[in-house]
């Protein structure tokens, strides 16, 4: 009786246990199953985070790319800007040594004008006298007639060769001032330009200063999403080998 009571509470043992451990087992297999589900949720998630990032990357790498041919066109119109400056710079110390030269010319000019003036005051004052003194008194003076009368005719010819003479003065002199003051608007319109060309290498100086700053920027963006990219990829590379070791592919 003993013998088919223990054997009756072992049977009943083993078929409370029996029903358990396949119940576990069940339940590991829906764990794992699970876990599957949740790495592939992931890895679509992650992939679509890649592809979020690899095309942020391709629209911050045009970006960089438009950037940098900005900066390379500024730097060759600050280049050509910074040439024009010396040029006018040195078109200005051109005029500046013309309108000084001219400045000379005029005085020694203005100089010669006084001369001949001063000649043509004494003569015309010798020709006075000549004239207020008796012809008597003239011709007992001189040698002969024929000697008073060169006299008179060499003056007059001196006379006239000086004023002609200072007619052509006036005219250099009107000549040199048309030029210093031709020399002297040119000047006032290089400098006038100078100034133009100033302003637009400041302009270009802040706007490449400025797209330098916008690219370093856009470049550590781009080093930003590379560097989440990769994480992104790696991780999804960590999910499929934990799929792998159960046996499974990604799933789609």
């Amino acid at each position: 009786m003993k013998k088919w009571i223990f054997l009756i509470q072992f049977i009943f043992l083993l078929v409370l246990s029996l029903p358990g451990s396949l119940l576990a087992d069940q339940a590991t297999i829906d764990q794992l199953k699970q876990q599957i589900d949740d790495h592939g949720s992931k890895i679509k998630a992650l992939e679509q985070e890649i592809t979020t990032y690899q095309n942020q990357l391709i629209e911050v790498g045009g970006k960089s790319k438009t950037l940098q041919n900005t900066i390379t066109t500024l730097d060759l119109t600050r280049k050509k800007l910074t040439a024009n400056i010396n040029v006018t710079s040195n078109q200005i110390s051109k005029t500046e040594s013309t309108i000084h030269k001219l400045n000379l010319e005029i005085k020694d000019t203005e100089d010669k004008i006084g001369n001949r003036e001063g000649s043509i005051g004494k003569s015309l004052q010798a020709l006075s006298e000549a004239r207020d003194t008796s012809l008597v008194e003239n011709v007992l003076s001189s040698e002969n007639l024929s000697t008073f009368w060169n006299s008179i005719d060499t003056r007059e010819r001196v006379q006239e060769e000086i004023r002609k003479n200072l007619v052509d003065l006036k005219d250099l002199k009107k000549q040199l001032s048309d030029k210093k003051n031709e020399a002297e608007t040119n000047k006032k319109n290089l400098v006038s330009y100078q100034n133009q060309l100033s302003a637009q290498k400041t302009i270009a100086d802040a706007n490449r200063k400025e797209k330098a700053t916008l690219l370093t920027e856009t470049k550590n963006t781009e080093a930003n999403y590379q560097k989440l990219l990769a994480q992104k990829v790696a991780q999804k590379a960590a999910f499929e080998a934990d799929m792998a070791k159960f046996g499974f592919g990604v799933r789609n």
